[in-house]
């Protein structure tokens, strides 16, 4: 899901880029709805006025305000923010300009909304960045289904044969529990590398994403370490 800070900071992005006069009344608003304070407000400022090159954005100026369009878009279909009333109606307006950009966000399928894993809420297949690389139920199922339809067969051999059965079938278990813990550290840093190209996608990384990336090398138990290896070799590939 989009963190608070970068839906103002998308709203910040179209206001200062704004062929009208800025409306702080608009940020302020909007800053209010989101629960963001003011230090969110400074940090979204300091890299606006740092990386702004004057509108230019170091040559991605129609990447960067498509991209702040389609936050603020999100964040309307999601309810975050308003769509309608004096708010809704203004935001309506800085985004109303048609971008050529595509989403990479929503191509990718990492846009989201907050929902629980395992169908505890729904859709969260279409909002989590993570979730198609955490349902391995059907696999698993899977498993289960052969190890138990291999037990029925062999309730017709002897006893001896059933000893031996058993054992490879504890070995089997054993090694594809061992499958699944690999599976699960290479699927937790190919889910972190996507999101992190995501978030590099214009070259220019703003400190909520910074933020989100740091959760989530927490939540995925990836080292610093890893993350500096993955981002030389997504660096490597530009």
């Amino acid at each position: 899901m989009l963190e608070p800070e970068q839906i103002l900071h998308a709203v910040m992005i179209l206001e200062v880029e704004s062929e009208n006069e800025r409306n702080d009344d608009l940020i302020l608003k909007v800053q209010q709805i989101l629960g963001c304070d003011d230090s969110d407000y400074d940090a979204a400022m300091e890299h606006i006025e740092e990386h702004r090159d004057n509108g230019n954005w170091g040559g991605r100026s129609e990447a960067v305000l498509n991209r702040s369009r389609d936050r603020i878009r999100e964040a309307i279909e999601n309810e975050t923010l308003p769509s309608s009333g004096d708010v809704g109606n203004q935001l309506m307006e800085i985004i109303e300009e048609e971008g050529g950009e595509i989403d990479p966000f929503a191509e990718l399928g990492v846009s989201s909304s907050s929902n629980s894993i395992s169908g505890s809420t729904t859709n969260i297949a279409n909002n989590d960045p993570l979730a198609a690389f955490m349902d391995d139920d059907e696999e698993d199922e899977s498993f289960i289904d052969e190890s138990g339809f291999f037990n029925e067969s062999s309730n017709s051999e002897e006893d001896g044969q059933n000893d031996d059965i058993d054992e490879e079938e504890h070995e089997e278990e054993h090694e594809e529990e061992h499958e699944e813990e690999h599976e699960q550290n290479i699927e937790s840093n190919e889910a972190y590398e996507m999101l992190m190209s995501t978030c590099w996608i214009d070259g220019i990384l703003d400190p909520a994403e910074a933020k989100l990336l740091a959760r989530k090398r927490e939540e995925l138990g990836i080292s610093f370490e890893e993350h500096l290896t993955m981002l030389r070799n997504m660096l490597g590939k530009f």
